[in-house]
């Protein structure tokens, strides 16, 4: 798979593309089928290749052998005097570089057949003496030193004299080839004609045969058949670089070699590569499993968010003329600093596809690719391309296929895959613009010795089956330095198997200051658990604390008030998350809040704090009653903890009156944000983002105001990309599992 990092800077599958190298104007055939072509499927007039439609370009990638020397093709013809164009090309392989190809077109209106008779294979003749229509042949001529055997201006143009060879190079697919003939036939009269394809000199040979007009079109669908060649490689779903093995270049260098060269006079059959000699199937699914956390919520509008601050995730678009992030049509996307993006091709749609990053967002609306950056070619796309985000910004990408220059922007037209709606916008954002912090000092008076622990607490909230233990100063666990102690719950059997960790209570090591809870993962450990850090400093005594500090964060998605007359979208895709993500808390079916509520329970959070005149959704109101859904994350960055960046929020004030004038009914969530302010540990903001599901909080209403409840909700999102529901890992099945693993 190839990659890119981008900082702020700057068709059918493998077919052959005409075009400007400079300005990346290409005119492709479509490819028919994808794949190889081989054996006998297409060896016979009587099961031959249909060409779909004739007024446009196809092309096909053909291996002839001594056993199957001629592949047929059928072409019908709606009127006479309709032109039937064909090339063919051989890669440039030293062992054909004596290939040279013919092609015997049988219908009505041509010339007798016994004219062509010394010019044919015998089975091409018995077809037309059987069906007693007439013949026309086209061979490549034996001298190949020029090109002055190519009849089209198309491949005139775009061909060059290389090495005494007529010589064609294929940008997109860095391809090489020699140009053996070229030619065409005006239809005597409309009808169907066969098209039989061959090697002249009586030899094995590969070549690609394009048929059967110039004009271009990438999007009308097709019944395309699938290749049957028994070639290893030959199939794309096996081998999505099917066309590097055709021309031996490239990841599949290693497997060439088939057909060998054979004089087809008395030879035997040749073997099929076996083993070792065939490339390694590829798994040409799209994407794999993420987290819960990674899974984008996307709209009805094509815009996709990734609700993960911390970056990290990987996100797969389908990269097709309409691409898909899962089951959604995506226009944008919005990541953050460390994610990366994966543009794969399925190869569902049997085009070709490449991709480009443009200069910037006018380009990219008209589809201009001057001064782009190619970032990968059709091959690069169908294996998978990684792009990582390093730096915040706005990036845009799209496919090239069929588009022009921007002094030639005008001209282009549905064959533009970027016109079509192939492009695709990426936003990535700085990790502090998804969060946003704040302090509820004025309502959080305490005496912090209320919330010393006790050993007592800590053999009571661990499970039946487990007991308390420790240990000091262990990064592996989370903690800080000597000062501080993890306190964790697991089976006493497991603690033998947990370098450091003894049995007890951190109090009992006199550590009875909560600090935070973490989920660590310790080096060896094969998954995540839950810790409670716990300091033998109080937080009294420190420069750092007050004791009325409550800085703590909040997932953030800036979302319009109501009265700011602006779009309601990205509020109502929030109602839609809760909606469909969050039932099981409010029914109880649900022991642990999913990412997939939680995040955008946080975010409503922030949003009416900022928004007093929004009225407060009733699902919204009905899971923030029960406590599980947002904690906030005590884990302040550094450069957030200060007056500016984490204001004091009086929450009293920010939802009170406003709502009241309303004069509808309802309660306001005032306080009970997720956070019991009076339990013993005196803070409860220690969830993680990572990990929301291990919050255990309870809810606390006491403190709430009235407010109006708007109980209506939104529709599920038909277009929203699948997820996983986030299931919570146990420390108790972790640790026996690390048991069994160990015996």
């Amino acid at each position: 798979m190839s990659s890119l990092r981008l900082s702020n800077v700057l068709m059918p599958l493998g077919a052959l593309l005409l075009g400007d190298d400079q300005h990346r104007f290409a005119r492709a055939h479509r490819t028919l089928p994808s794949g190889l072509t081989c054996g006998a499927q297409f060896g016979s007039p009587d099961a031959p290749l249909v060409v779909p439609n004739p007024a446009i370009s196809w092309a096909t990638y053909g291996i002839y052998t001594c056993d199957d020397p001629v592949q047929w093709y059928e072409a019908t013809t709606v009127a006479a005097g309709q032109m039937l164009h064909f090339t063919l090309t051989v890669p440039e392989i030293e062992r054909f570089r004596g290939a040279r190809m013919s092609a015997a077109v049988v219908g009505p209106g041509l010339p007798a057949a016994d004219e062509a008779a010394e010019d044919v294979p015998d089975a091409v003749m018995d077809h037309a003496t059987a069906t007693g229509e007439g013949i026309a042949v086209f061979a490549s001529p034996e001298d190949q030193a020029t090109c002055a055997h190519l009849a089209s201006e198309t491949m005139s143009g775009a061909s060059t004299v290389k090495d005494d060879r007529c010589h064609f190079y294929e940008p997109y697919g860095g391809s090489n080839l020699w140009v053996v003939l070229d030619d065409g036939l005006a239809a005597p009269e409309a009808g169907t004609y066969k098209i039989a394809v061959f090697e002249t000199n009586g030899m094995t040979a590969k070549a690609s045969f394009a048929c059967c007009d110039w004009p271009e079109d990438f999007i009308t669908p097709f019944d395309i058949p699938e290749t049957e060649c028994d070639l290893c490689g030959a199939l794309p779903a096996d081998n999505p670089a099917w066309s590097s093995l055709f021309y031996e270049h490239k990841s599949m260098e290693d497997y060439g070699g088939y057909p060998p060269f054979q004089q087809c006079d008395g030879a035997s059959p040749i073997e099929l590569p076996q083993g070792d000699s065939c490339p390694p199937a590829m798994d040409n699914a799209l994407g794999l499993e993420v987290s819960e956390s990674c899974t984008p919520h996307c709209g009805r509008d094509g815009v996709c968010h990734s609700h993960n601050i911390l970056g990290d995730c990987t996100f797969t678009v389908d990269w097709v003329l309409a691409p898909k992030l899962g089951d959604a049509n995506v226009t944008k996307l919005v990541v953050f600093k460390g994610d990366t993006l994966t543009f794969r091709h399925s190869t569902a749609d049997n085009l070709a596809h490449n991709l480009f990053q443009l200069l910037d967002g006018p380009a990219l609306d008209v589809c201009a690719f001057d001064g782009a950056s190619e970032l990968a070619n059709v091959e690069e796309v169908v294996i998978g391309h990684d792009v990582t985000f390093d730096e915040a910004g706005e990036f845009h990408f799209a496919c090239s296929i069929g588009c022009a220059s921007a002094s030639e922007v005008a001209r282009q037209g549905s064959s533009c895959h970027c016109q079509v709606g192939q492009r695709l916008t990426v936003e990535v954002k700085d990790a502090s613009e998804g969060m946003r912090c704040h302090n509820h000092a004025s309502d959080h008076a305490h005496d912090h010795q209320d919330d010393r622990r006790t050993a007592e607490d800590s053999a009571a909230e661990c499970e039946e089956g487990s007991v308390s233990a420790f240990v000091l100063g262990d990064a592996n666990y989370g903690a800080e330095g000597d000062g501080e102690c993890s306190e964790l719950c697991a089976p006493a059997t497991a603690l033998a198997f947990m370098a450091g960790v003894e049995e007890g209570a951190c109090v009992e090591q006199e550590y009875p200051h909560k600090v935070a809870e973490k989920q660590v993962q310790p080096a060896g450990s094969p998954m995540a658990i839950m810790v409670t850090i716990y300091s033998n400093v109080s937080p009294d005594s420190t420069e750092e604390s007050d004791e009325d500090s409550d800085c703590h964060c909040h997932s953030y998605e800036e979302i319009a008030c109501p009265d700011d007359a602006v779009s309601d979208a990205l509020y109502d895709e929030h109602i839609e998350e809760i909606t469909n993500f969050c039932p099981g808390v409010v029914d109880g079916t649900e022991a642990n809040c999913p990412y997939n509520c939680y995040q955008p329970m946080e975010v409503l959070h922030l949003h009416y704090l900022e928004c007093p005149s929004r009225i407060v959704d009733g699902t919204y109101a009905a899971v923030d009653a029960t406590g599980q859904c947002h904690g906030g994350s005590t884990d302040v960055p550094g450069e957030m903890n200060n007056e500016d960046t984490c204001p004091v929020v009086d929450l009293a004030h920010a939802h009170g009156a406003d709502m009241e004038a309303d004069g509808a009914e309802g309660t306001h969530q005032g306080d009970s944000h997720g956070h019991d302010h009076g339990n013993e540990a005196g803070d409860d903001h220690g969830h993680s983002h990572a990990d929301p599901a291990v919050e255990d909080s309870t809810p606390n209403d006491e403190n709430a105001a009235a407010e109006p409840v708007d109980e209506e909700s939104t529709p599920d999102d038909e277009n929203a990309a699948p997820c996983t529901m986030f299931g919570s890992i146990f420390v108790v099945g972790f640790l026996l599992s690390l048991v069994l693993s160990m015996n």
